[in-house]
């Protein structure tokens, strides 16, 4: 049976405050998620790891994944990185290097996007356009180096919808993740990259 993984992490914890006032309605979003994919595929096994790389237990949540053995596997990760008083975008691609390799070695095959130029749309943002585009650059080196199937978004056209952002002003609205939705299906089914059935344990 085929697997799926999604991998949020936080690589290096980010602004704290905006995470915790979301926390409620991004639980609710979820919550609708699950729905959805077990109404499409009941039986498909699949895991969220949503958290910040710094352990907050005894294990870390990538040895959670590779104990899974996910098949597929996003990794939507550094953004918060961009939050912090001092970003550290060598620190962000060291991170997702080690997260690549371990899932790719062990035979997952991860995608993966980058972020959306906004900036034209929400100029409010704009401060952050230079950090978005270099932490870009580190996904583009770090997927290209594991035969990643990256998903570009940065100069896609649905940047400059004005209704792209949610009101957090931190994520896609419905209408982003739908379009991010079939640009992630299309370029996978392009990369014709099989989803194995029945991996062995």
């Amino acid at each position: 049976m085929a697997t799926l993984r999604r991998d949020g992490r936080q690589l290096r914890g980010g602004r704290r405050r905006p995470l915790r006032r979301l926390r409620g309605r991004l639980l609710a979003r979820a919550g609708r998620h699950r729905a959805a994919r077990r109404r499409a595929r009941p039986r498909l096994p699949q895991h969220r790891r949503g958290r910040a790389a710094h352990p907050r237990g005894p294990r870390d949540p990538l040895e959670r994944v590779l104990e899974f053995r996910p098949d597929l596997v996003n990794v939507a990760a550094g953004g918060n990185d961009l939050f912090s008083p001092s970003p550290d975008l060598d620190a962000a691609e060291e991170n997702l290097e080690a997260v690549y390799a371990a899932l790719t070695g062990q035979g997952a095959h991860v995608f993966a996007f980058t972020v959306c130029d906004v900036f034209e749309a929400f100029p409010e943002f704009a401060e952050l356009r230079l950090l978005v585009s270099r932490l870009n650059d580190r996904i583009r080196a770090v997927a290209a180096r594991h035969g990643a199937t990256l998903v570009e978004m940065w100069d896609h056209p649905v940047r400059t919808s004005p209704t792209l952002m949610s009101a957090d002003g931190m994520h896609f609205s419905m209408e982003g993740h739908a379009v991010l939705a079939g640009e992630i299906i299309r370029a996978l089914a392009e990369s014709r990259q099989p989803v194995t059935a029945g991996r062995p344990a």
